[in-house]
């Protein structure tokens, strides 16, 4: 490193010693020699993954739709043996491809992305060639011949890589969804809601809800840049009435492409008390940050395919936690409706797992769900109606959310000048990536440490 001390050192021997500045230039012309060569072998090594990864996209893969019948119905439109067969080929090709040692972490990223991803296509293909003509779905895979594998091929689809690259079990989201389950459960029944300030508002217009969702916004940018960093420019988040039917089963959503935040009345009127969870999930930091950041900032920019679901719910799920922090939930009400839409996720997860892979009836869901659960009584009949027809959708935002947790538990273990702040940013960095991305948030943090040219972390060179 030259530094004001040693250059004047450095100078005299440039100036007095021409064999030395001759040896010197010798060895800088050969580093450039060995870093073209390296760039030229870089280019070698990452220029057949881009083939095989148009090869693939090529191939027009299956798209999961979040209506299961719906998903089969065109699906069986477009499955056949020649498709098939030349999955098979180009998995044979991807088998024999490997990454230089010093690829980055992007490409590592896209190589097992597009693994995980060629797999999913020839388990779904699989699936549908060996089914009858007349695929009878009636709300339960359970029903279905070969349900474990059909169960798998949706974890792969809305969930991807997790738990360190292997897909998650039924098992395993059950007992995910059950012990989430009794951690919101339990903090539900700890709020004293004597305390509430008011009964929970009806509110009837769109200009009474939209004023009290712009009122939330403006509370939560007061606090936002302590808990989430120092804002970067984004596109400003719309609000308006969902064009939705009553057959959605959601009571909000987000549309990215427009920037815009859905409400969606699952009721006669609506309910102030669920707004504050509902503008931090599909608003800020929710979201509408999340979409917008990892557009304009997030790692990896050539990275092929988006993130799956489960990053974006998750991320919007674990968000939720700071309503107070954020300003919101100053009533209990909210607190409340916040924390049972938590216990709702979690129980979703176990009822999901239940009714596609253990068979339950909607007896045996109504039965195990109010044992639990009695407080989302008048919840149960939508979930239910939700679940049979969007099989696995609902489990990203517990699984999401999880993965979340335990990376914010582990930096807060290992890092002394952990900052919350700096974890967000990083996250949503991150957030357009397959969830196993997670693995490598320490390569990402010291590179994004290391770059001083640009706060882009798109030109980031990971």
């Amino acid at each position: 490193m030259l530094t004001p001390k040693n250059a004047s050192t450095t100078l005299q021997k440039l100036a007095g010693d021409r064999a030395w500045l001759v040896k010197c230039i010798g060895k800088f012309a050969h580093l450039i020699s060995a870093s073209l060569l390296l760039s030229v072998s870089i280019v070698s090594h990452a220029q057949p993954l881009a083939k095989l990864r148009q090869q693939y996209e090529a191939l027009n893969p299956l798209v999961v739709q979040i209506d299961f019948a719906q998903m089969i119905q065109q699906w069986s439109t477009r499955v056949s043996g020649k498709q098939f067969d030349a999955l098979i080929a180009l998995d044979e090709q991807l088998q024999g491809y490997q990454l230089p040692e010093d690829s980055s972490v992007c490409s590592k990223l896209e190589l097992s992305s597009l693994q995980a991803e060629l797999s999913t296509q020839l388990l779904a293909h699989q699936l549908m060639l060996r089914q009858s003509d007349t695929f009878d779905f009636n709300g339960s895979i359970a029903k279905l011949a070969e349900r474990r594998q059909w169960y798998e091929l949706l974890t792969r689809m809305w969930i991807g890589e997790v738990s360190r690259g292997t897909v998650l079990t039924p098992e395993q989201l059950f007992q995910m969804g059950s012990e989430n389950f009794s951690q919101a459960i339990a903090e539900l029944r700890a709020i004293d809601r004597s305390q509430t300030k008011h009964d929970a508002k009806k509110l009837t217009t769109d200009d009474e809800i939209l004023q009290g969702y712009y009122a939330k916004e403006r509370i939560v940018a007061k606090n936002l840049a302590q808990w989430f960093g120092a804002s970067k420019p984004i596109e400003p988040l719309s609000i308006a009435r969902s064009t939705m039917g009553p057959e959605f089963l959601a009571p909000a959503y987000y549309d990215a492409a427009l920037g815009r935040f859905y409400f969606h009345n699952l009721d006669k009127y609506y309910h102030s008390a669920q707004m504050d969870f509902l503008y931090l999930h599909e608003g800020l930091p929710g979201h509408h940050l999340q979409a917008q950041w990892a557009e304009k900032y997030g790692y990896c920019e050539n990275l092929a395919r988006p993130s799956t679901m489960v990053f974006a719910e998750g991320w919007a799920a674990y968000i939720e936690r700071y309503g107070e922090e954020l300003g919101l939930y100053q009533d209990p009400e909210s607190l409340y409706y916040a924390l049972k839409w938590r216990s709702l996720r979690a129980m979703r997860t176990m009822v999901d797992v239940g009714i596609h892979v253990y068979g339950w009836s909607d007896e045996k869901v109504r039965s195990f769900w109010l044992a639990r659960f009695p407080e989302g009584e008048d919840m149960l009949e939508a979930a239910l109606i939700r679940i049979k027809r969007w099989p696995m959708q609902v489990n990203t935002y517990v699984v999401g959310q999880q993965r979340i947790l335990e990376r914010l538990h582990h930096e807060k273990s290992v890092d002394p000048n952990f900052s919350i702040a700096e974890f967000h940013q990083n996250i949503l960095s991150m957030s357009r990536l397959p969830i196993s991305a997670l693995e490598h948030y320490h390569t990402f943090k010291r590179q994004v440490k290391n770059t001083h040219s640009s706060s882009d972390a798109r030109h980031t060179k990971l």
